[in-house]
């Protein structure tokens, strides 16, 4: 059955379902090379933090994430985390998981992240400022040094998912360490991506470049710079378990 054009209603209707994403900065602690159990401590405002649901056994418990939206502003951020034991955790800075086109999930959107000015209580994070480099970072792939941008002076790191900064953190068993940081997305532009959950409908009620088409599951519609597209996630598809799980 499809659903028409019905006004302000229906629109009222689709808002309803649907929530409004900016792109996410994210930040990764792993312990697995050492087998450092990590508890998830405080999240960020507005954000998350959680250990990793996609691994496997205990590594998902040696693994956490943390994601926080990124506006065109510099923000401040902060989480913490808890080490079971001691030893060498890596910190690894990037942008989120986001996929280009759901019908090759392999290939991934860069979302590039500013960041700058860390700081840590309970572990030590030498050159957190970028100041005149990245020295003490291991920057992978694409990721910059960025020598005129800084949160209050020149200096940061610009990543993204697949080139992200990684460096190592000394931690002891059973100490929080609080991480603190600022953060930003690189363009100045700010995307608008809307994804929503239900069954079938179809919209019209936005003129012309904005179409919702019946009978989706996960579906997941962007805008950028004016282009609008909109693809089908199948509910219990392994891409829709992918896009549920943000597996990575």
């Amino acid at each position: 059955m499809k659903l028409k054009s019905f006004g302000p209603i229906f629109a009222f209707f689709i808002l309803g379902v649907a929530s409004l994403f900016p792109d996410n900065a994210r930040i990764d602690v792993d312990g697995r090379d050492q087998g450092i159990k990590l508890l998830p401590g405080s999240r960020p405002a507005h954000g998350r933090i959680e250990n990793a649901g996609w691994l496997q056994g205990d590594l998902k418990d040696q693994d956490l994430m943390v994601e926080i939206p990124a506006g065109v502003e510099w923000a401040s951020a902060s989480f913490s985390f808890t080490p079971e034991k001691d030893g060498v955790v890596s910190m690894n800075v990037k942008g989120e998981w986001h996929m280009k086109d759901v019908s090759h999930p392999e290939i991934l959107k860069p979302i590039w992240i500013l960041y700058d000015d860390f700081t840590a209580r309970n572990a030590e994070i030498k050159n957190g400022g970028f100041a005149g480099s990245a020295e003490g970072w291991s920057l992978k792939g694409e990721a910059q040094f960025v020598e005129d941008r800084g949160h209050d002076k020149p200096g940061c790191a610009k990543v993204w998912h697949n080139a992200p900064a990684i460096r190592n953190l000394a931690v002891k068993g059973g100490k929080e360490v609080t991480v603190s940081f600022w953060f930003r997305r690189a363009s100045d532009e700010s995307p608008l991506r809307i994804f929503t959950i239900g069954h079938s409908f179809h919209a019209n009620w936005l003129p012309g470049w904005l179409s919702l088409v019946e009978d989706l599951a996960d579906v997941t519609v962007h805008e950028q710079l004016g282009a609008l597209h909109a693809r089908r996630i199948p509910r219990h598809s392994a891409l829709g378990a992918a896009r549920r799980q943000q597996s990575r």
